[in-house]
C-alpha cells in the first residue's frame, strides 16, 4: 500500500495523494500541512447591549458599567449604589437596591420597607394562622387600611408605617379583602 505524500507522514493513503487527516486539512484549510486555518472564520458582530447608563429599571438608574462587563452600577431612588447583573435588570428580577430603608418618592419609607418592618418585628406571616378565622396558614402581612396616617405608594397601593395596622392573612383571604376594599371605594 502507498503512503501519504506529505513529508514525515507514514499513514496509508485514502485518496490518491493524502491520508485521512491530511485529506481533511486540505478540505478545511486548503493546505495539507496547515496547523492553523488559512481562512479565518467569519467574525460575528457583537450583540448590542440592551441597557446603558441612564436607563431605568424600577427604582434603579444605571450610572456605569463594572469591569467584568456583566454587571452595572445602579443608583437607587433611596440614594444607595448597588451592582446588578444585566440579566437581573432586563428580566425584572431586580428593581430596587434591596435596602430595608429604601424610601418612597415623597421621602417616606416605601411600601416594601413598611412590609419589611412588619416582618422584622413579627416574623414571617407563615408562622401565624389567618386572622380572618378561616383556620388556614397565613401567607401575607395585610394592611387593614385603618391607619389615620395612611400612605399611598407610586403604584397606588395603600400602606402604613405603623406595624399594628397589619394582620396575618391567608393569600386567598388577603386577595378577597383587597377586592372588597377596591369595590367599596
Amino acid at each position: 500500500m502507498s503512503r501519504c505524500t506529505v513529508p514525515e507522514c507514514d499513514r496509508l493513503l485514502v485518496t490518491p495523494l493524502y491520508c485521512n487527516p491530511h485529506r481533511h486539512r486540505v478540505a478545511r484549510h486548503g493546505d495539507p500541512q496547515a496547523h492553523k486555518p488559512l481562512r479565518r472564520p467569519p467574525v460575528r458582530p457583537a450583540r448590542p447591549s440592551k441597557v446603558g447608563p441612564g436607563d431605568r429599571f424600577g427604582d434603579l438608574t444605571i450610572i456605569g458599567k463594572l469591569g467584568d462587563g456583566l454587571r452595572w452600577v445602579c443608583l437607587c431612588k433611596c440614594g444607595r449604589e448597588t451592582s446588578v447583573r444585566t440579566s437581573s435588570l432586563t428580566s425584572g428580577d431586580t428593581k430596587t437596591c434591596g435596602s430595608r430603608g429604601c424610601m418612597g418618592l415623597d421621602g417616606q419609607p416605601g411600601y416594601k420597607a413598611a412590609h419589611q418592618k412588619v416582618r422584622a418585628l413579627h416574623g414571617p406571616a407563615s408562622q401565624y394562622r389567618c386572622s380572618c378565622g378561616c383556620g388556614r396558614a397565613a401567607g401575607h402581612w395585610a394592611y387593614l387600611r385603618s391607619c389615620p396616617n395612611e400612605l399611598i405608594d407610586e403604584l397606588g397601593r395603600p400602606y402604613s408605617l405603623n406595624p399594628r395596622f397589619y394582620v396575618p392573612l391567608a393569600v386567598t383571604c388577603h386577595k378577597s379583602f383587597d377586592l372588597k376594599e377596591i369595590r367599596n371605594k
